[in-house]
């Protein structure tokens, strides 16, 4: 009953947020997102909790709340255009997008090798995919599926109006297929998930469980990785690409015994990572109320640390 609920209210908010005027609808999204600030104080206090633990004393307690806030009421705005992109992409939010760095994004996708853009929780991530779709990029990314069956086809539903094909993260053999077949993919990687394959990785000076199963697949096909953001400028978005990424794992390893390929694979994967996360956070250092800061990314500990 409390999913039918949540799906019936999910349905209520699409349509309103896709049928009335953007500005109408973006006014309603930023009252959902401080509506729940003022009745989800569970989530306020984990989002300023998390929020200390990545700035520690370089903000005031009440800079926190702001930022917290602002993350509530962004997380509304994003989830406004999210919904409009199904229909309106082309019409209404096209025109609002800043592109900078294409160049690195089209150096690397003309090589057919297949592409790996990491990215974050940060901005309308949404709208990432959705622009590559309409500009004739061969566009997947890869999905957890959602607790309700329902809202997860709504997702793909909207994804695959945007000329995107959406890969299970049950399905890795999809994945190889996409890349080989010269794909770029879309992969969150700044999440704590147990049901993806991770490793800890340093994010603001704490290791944090970081999914690597992408960029291990990625490095074994030769795919190029390159990261990209987008963030929200006032009514507009700001979509970064950035050079793509090389381990600077050293190439003169010449151990060729199975167990010293292992190790230099692994430190690949965990350099690249590495990297990509520390690009996604300084992204974030531009604006706090761009992610999403409910959630922990320090939730699980290595073994040994508190």
């Amino acid at each position: 009953m409390k999913r039918t609920i949540i799906f019936r209210l999910v349905q209520a908010t699409r349509w309103v947020f896709i049928h009335t005027p953007r500005e109408v609808a973006l006014l309603l999204g930023s009252s959902v997102g401080l509506i729940l600030w003022f009745t989800q104080c569970k989530d306020k206090f984990r989002a300023c909790r998390h929020l200390r633990c990545a700035y520690g004393a370089k903000y005031s307690q009440r800079r926190y709340q702001a930022f917290a806030r602002g993350a509530f009421v962004n997380s509304g705005y994003n989830l406004c255009d999210a919904f409009r992109l199904e229909t309106r992409f082309t019409t209404e939010i096209a025109p609002l997008i800043d592109v900078v760095g294409l160049k690195y994004f089209l150096q690397a996708y003309k090589l057919g090798k297949g592409v790996v853009c990491p990215t974050g929780h940060i901005g309308n991530f949404e709208l990432l995919a959705a622009y590559m779709g309409h500009n004739g990029f061969k566009t997947a990314v890869i999905g957890r599926e959602l607790y309700d069956p329902r809202l997860d086809e709504l997702l793909v539903r909207n994804r695959q109006a945007n000329h995107i094909e959406n890969i299970p993260t049950t399905q890795p053999r999809q994945l190889v297929t996409k890349l080989r077949d010269g794909y770029v993919v879309g992969a969150l990687i700044d999440n704590d998930s147990r049901r993806l394959k991770s490793a800890f990785v340093e994010s603001y000076g704490r290791l944090a469980r970081t999914p690597i199963g992408v960029t291990h697949i990625g490095l074994r096909l030769g795919a190029a990785f390159v990261p990209v953001t987008c963030r929200r400028i006032g009514k507009r978005y700001q979509l970064r690409f950035f050079p793509a990424l090389e381990s600077e794992a050293s190439a003169l390893e010449t151990d060729d015994t199975p167990q010293g390929r292992r190790e230099l694979r692994e430190k690949r994967v965990l350099d690249i990572t590495w990297r990509i996360r520390k690009i996604l956070d300084r992204e974030v250092d531009k604006d706090p109320t761009q992610w999403i800061w409910v959630h922990n990314r320090w939730r699980t500990r290595p073994v040994g640390k508190n």
